[in-house]
């Protein structure tokens, strides 16, 4: 009962499912796009070279690699390994958050494993870059699940834990920055009446953080835009209305491209004369032995659903889209 229960553990099952879906001739794999410039920089030219290059735009992104390139080294498998892993904790901790909101349903357990597959990221190959963005993300959920924790456990020592991991996000880079809004939500969601009160209260200290970097992301770190520039400010700038026709046009591209497009994506024709007919077969093992699999454990674990639990997840994620 002991081994069924933990074959059936949730963690287990998305480990299972990152392994499906990511872990395929992980071996194979080499270094893609900007991983064999950075490598060569790193190595050839020192880890200063390397955190000066990332410093155009991102003030502590080049720490992060100080930090794993001595570690892994300059082996692409190693990253490949690192890349499953982080994808899978990635998920673990959406789980667990919202689990902290539904501990009753097997939505949690559904949206995590959704949020593992989903399809449109495309580049999860490029595995040495796009596991310092996991990094940086994982430290943000599990900065969501330190604050979540700190109220249900009153105890202020998660809060203080908390803010560092949201410190990490918002001095790393900005793909998830404005996420620490969403930390909002939950807590209205997680709160006893008065909810916006208590809520308001509580996020207080994170409001004030990400004030505080971005003042001085944006009026003292003198390299914030070397690299890239506030288009839209500059299109609002020019012309008020087409600057906001042009921002509600790019809106509806992203709605596009990250909903529809993206489902899409899975149940595109496989280009056999690419994939060869022995890998072409193996992908569809796979996809259907991970789709069995799946189903057979969401039946073996599921347990009734709240009438409440899809509206509030539902609303939740169109507001953190």
């Amino acid at each position: 009962m002991k081994l069924r229960a933990k074959l059936l553990h949730p963690a287990s099952f998305l480990a299972l499912l990152a392994i499906l879906a990511y872990a395929p001739f992980f071996w194979e794999r080499g270094f893609y796009w900007d991983e064999a410039p950075w490598t060569w920089i790193y190595f050839r030219l020192g880890p200063a070279a390397l955190t000066q290059t990332f410093s155009t735009s991102r003030p502590f992104w080049g720490l992060l690699y100080q930090a794993t390139l001595p570690l892994l080294g300059a082996n692409p498998w190693v990253w490949q390994v690192l890349m499953v892993i982080l994808r899978w904790l990635s998920a673990l901790l959406v789980w667990l958050i919202l689990r902290r909101l539904a501990p009753a349903s097997r939505l949690p357990l559904w949206a995590s494993a959704l949020f593992l597959v989903y399809p449109g990221l495309g580049q999860n190959f490029i595995a040495l870059m796009y596991s310092h963005f996991y990094l940086v993300l994982n430290a943000f959920l599990f900065s969501l699940w330190l604050s979540l924790r700190a109220i249900q456990k009153q105890d202020g020592r998660y809060h203080l834990a908390a803010l560092l991991f949201s410190a990490i996000n918002l001095l790393a880079m900005e793909y998830f920055y404005f996420l620490e809004f969403f930390r909002l939500l939950l807590f209205w969601h997680l709160l006893p009446q008065p909810k916006l009160r208590r809520a308001a209260l509580a996020y207080l200290p994170y409001l004030a953080l990400f004030f505080a970097v971005t003042f001085w992301r944006a009026f003292f770190f003198t390299n914030q835009n070397a690299s890239y520039t506030y288009q839209t400010l500059q299109d609002l700038q020019t012309n008020l209305f087409t600057g906001l026709g042009k921002l509600l046009l790019n809106m509806l591209l992203a709605l596009w491209e990250t909903l529809p497009h993206a489902f899409l994506l899975p149940f595109s024709p496989p280009n056999f004369s690419t994939l060869g007919l022995l890998t072409g077969i193996g992908a569809f093992a796979l996809a259907f032995a991970a789709t069995l699999l799946t189903g057979i454990f969401l039946h073996s674990a599921s347990v009734p659903v709240p009438d409440s639990a899809p509206r509030t997840f539902v609303w939740m994620g169109a507001a953190a889209w």
